[in-house]
């Protein structure tokens, strides 16, 4: 059976991924060994939480006889009334359904293991060796240890650097690398600093062969490095290069939905309120574009993720202005 994270252990609503790929180096995210989990609102499960009270005829408020004159019509209203409870449920605004953490886990897994054998079988196919990498970087989202998740990221780190020894501006490979090298940081303490500099590099070197890779996720994650990074001097932490990468990935991959919200809520993170309010329409345009384009199982996780995620920008949006980010990050 393959391993899932410990509910125990996990955070709601955040799911750091090769689509969400958030790397807070600060020394209190570092210290932190609680794994990120995938957010679970299945539409079934919320229409049954609404309804259960429905379900049992003790809850009925009249305590009719089934051959009472007046049962026939009441039992019809009843009908009548749950029908419409049930529309009401489905017809309202919610996340798309997505996979429980352990269906996510198991789905995860049998990718890297097909991934894997595909690996070993064809180590000189340049395709393989970045799938495998990319296979590494999603499974060690899972890993239940640090030391688990530091043998799955050496893993990857070495796939991709051999996908890289083969063909030097194979920009999958080196955006790969960078990633798994954050999953590698995740393991340490403040050691987690000194990979930051490999990850930038990494993420620069995919920018100037391919930065359309993953829409434009060289360019989204390397502004989330940027944002979230200590700044100088104790690392390369930057709001204008954070802000120059984030907007970049929207301008090449306008459509997909992680690229606005990063934008946003990094937006929303340095105070700027007025912006993120006239992006609103745009943004809710693309998501809705999105629903069609970005379908099935894998994308499951991220609609339920993108779908708190734009509400919480949005009340954040229409709330009284007022500064989040400290000043450190100003420069």
């Amino acid at each position: 059976m393959p391993l899932h994270p410990d509910p125990r252990r996990t955070k709601a609503g955040k799911y750091a991924s090769r689509k969400d790929f958030h790397t807070n180096l600060t020394r209190g995210t570092i210290e932190n060994r609680s794994m990120m989990a995938i957010s679970n609102s299945p539409l079934s499960c919320r229409v049954k939480s609404r309804l259960h009270p429905y379900l049992h005829w003790s809850k009925f408020p009249c305590q009719l006889s089934r051959h009472h004159p007046l049962a026939s019509w009441a039992f019809d209203g009843f009908r009548l009334g749950f029908l419409c409870l049930v529309l009401i449920s489905i017809l309202l605004p919610v996340a798309v359904p997505a996979a429980t953490p352990e269906a996510a886990a198991a789905r995860a897994h049998r990718i890297y293991t097909d991934a894997r054998a595909l690996y070993k079988q064809s180590p000189a196919d340049a395709s393989a060796v970045c799938k495998f990498a990319e296979a590494v970087f999603e499974w060690a989202e899972f890993a239940n240890s640090d030391a688990q998740r530091a043998d799955l990221a050496q893993e990857g780190i070495e796939a991709a650097q051999h996908g890289i020894s083969m063909t030097p501006s194979n920009a999958a490979c080196c955006y790969y690398l960078a990633l798994n090298f954050g999953q590698l940081a995740r393991t340490k303490k403040l050691g987690a600093l000194k990979l930051v500099d490999e990850m930038e590099a990494a993420f620069l070197k995919a920018i100037s062969f391919d930065a359309n890779v993953d829409y434009a996720g060289p360019h989204r994650s390397l502004g989330l490095l940027y944002r979230d990074a200590p700044g100088w001097p104790a690392s390369i932490g930057s709001r204008p290069k954070a802000r120059e990468h984030l907007k970049r990935a929207v301008e090449l991959q306008p459509d997909f939905p992680e690229n606005r919200l990063v934008l946003l809520e990094s937006l929303l993170k340095w105070g700027d309120q007025k912006t993120v309010a006239g992006l609103i329409p745009e943004t809710q345009a693309v998501l809705d574009r999105g629903k069609e384009k970005f379908t099935g199982e894998k994308w499951a996780d991220s609609w339920s993720d993108w779908d708190k995620r734009w509400l919480k920008i949005q009340q954040k949006a229409a709330a009284p202005s007022r500064n989040l980010e400290p000043p450190k990050h100003r420069s």
